[in-house]
């Protein structure tokens, strides 16, 4: 389709959250535009080394990774006190993981709090 064409969404910027809502758009059916101003994706999450944290994620049971709600909580509390992280992430991610084909190795990192 080209850029002069209608669409169901249009999406600003293609960093991490740009392109998820991009990508479940698309998953759903629906036409979308992607307009990214720079000739960079990943906005600014490429700055942050391109990761967000979602704990008690499936993707870490499968590299055998211990983690456990009260373990991100801890940290969180340590951190940032509250979080929808610990509501929120795991649904997204969920979501994501099953209209996507995402297969990066999840990194060995350690956290304390």
């Amino acid at each position: 389709m080209s850029a002069s064409g209608a669409y169901d969404v249009v999406v600003i910027g293609a960093g991490a959250g740009g392109m998820t809502a991009a990508a479940v758009a698309a998953a759903e059916g629906l036409s979308v535009l992607l307009i990214e101003k720079t000739e960079f994706v990943g906005g600014t999450t490429s700055w942050s080394g391109g990761m967000v944290w979602i704990p008690v994620n499936a993707k870490m049971k499968q590299a055998g990774l211990p983690d456990s709600p009260s373990d991100a909580a801890d940290y969180l509390a340590s951190t940032v006190l509250k979080s929808k992280t610990l509501t929120c992430g795991t649904h997204f991610l969920s979501a994501v993981l099953r209209r996507s084909s995402i297969s990066r190795r999840i990194p060995r990192f350690s956290f304390s709090p």
